[in-house]
């Protein structure tokens, strides 16, 4: 009797569901806890220590599995080393550096724009013409980061006036969805043995910037319970405890019908910046991300 059968079968499924939903939770917290502690921690501090301790546990799980498949990771470091430089390190970094003049709210939502990202490098890169369905859902998701860019006002357009620390946040989502390209090509690990690897290469190239900001007064080595508590939240629940729920409910579902709660992760980041850190949600905002989600759903669409 498989695992899924009888009266179980409810259950598993339920508890699959959770799960999912959990991790997008979990992972839409980084935003929040980032942008909470933003005066207090440096960027390349907050990166290094997050990478630091999340790879320190992902190494004492798992180890063993690191070390059996040492030359299989070295055979393609190539590909591991760019995972690491573009989205265990470049992807927070950016991010954390432009919380100093965003919101948490604006990271949550722009955070829904990858597969438009993903679409736009298939197609310029891969020379993957899209379809019909799927120009029409970039552009009513182009439509909806504009919304967001810009404030929701036109006129900002027409002046280019705008947010940089948004760009930033845009071209954090960027190097994610160019990283997506990259993971089919990497050492096929589990994802604590993963998150070990890519991890280490993480820390690494946040050390010297660390270094740096601490040589020049800049990285706030304030010991505050803020800073505790984010640290753990981004390096415990969130890439740790999100990754095993995760793969929880993917290995139970599938990742076909795994890959629509990741949406869910703006609309708990928006939620959650405004009761945690009391952000205002503007009419702009909601309108981005119906934009942005109606967008993706356009372009997933198959054609009859």
């Amino acid at each position: 009797m498989t695992p899924t059968s009888g009266l179980s079968a409810p259950r598993n499924l339920t508890l699959a569901y959770c799960a999912l939903v959990l991790a997008s939770a979990l992972w839409a917290g980084t935003g929040i806890a980032g942008k909470a502690v933003y005066d207090k921690i440096s960027p390349a501090a907050l990166t290094f220590w997050m990478w630091g301790a999340g790879s320190t546990i992902a190494w004492l799980i798992a180890w063993r599995e690191v070390r059996d498949n040492w030359a299989q990771i070295v055979a393609r470091w190539p590909v591991m080393l760019t995972i690491g430089v573009v989205s265990t390190f470049g992807f927070f970094w950016l991010i954390f550096v432009a919380f100093r003049h965003t919101t948490a709210t604006s990271h949550a939502l722009l955070n829904s724009s990858v597969p438009v990202w993903v679409l736009l490098i298939n197609w310029l890169v891969f020379r993957r013409a899209p379809r019909g369905l799927e120009i029409a859902g970039f552009v009513l998701s182009i439509l909806g980061v504009a919304a967001i860019i810009f404030r929701g006002d036109p006129g900002n357009i027409f002046v280019l006036r705008f947010n940089a620390s948004d760009l930033l946040i845009l071209l954090a989502m960027m190097l994610w969805a160019a990283h997506l390209f990259l993971l089919p090509h990497r050492t096929k690990l589990s994802p604590m043995a993963f998150v070990a690897v890519t991890g280490t290469i993480g820390t690494a190239i946040a050390a010297p910037l660390y270094a740096w900001d601490l040589a020049h007064g800049t990285a706030h080595p304030v010991l505050a319970t803020s800073v505790f508590v984010s640290i753990f939240y981004v390096v415990v629940l969130r890439t740790v405890f999100a990754t095993i729920v995760f793969n929880y409910g993917v290995d139970r579902i599938g990742p076909v019908h795994s890959a629509p709660f990741t949406h869910l992760a703006p609309i708990f980041g928006t939620i959650g910046a405004y009761f945690v850190l009391g952000e205002q949600i503007h009419g702009y905002h909601i309108v981005g991300l119906i934009l942005v989600l109606a967008g993706i759903v356009l372009a997933n669409r198959r054609l009859a």
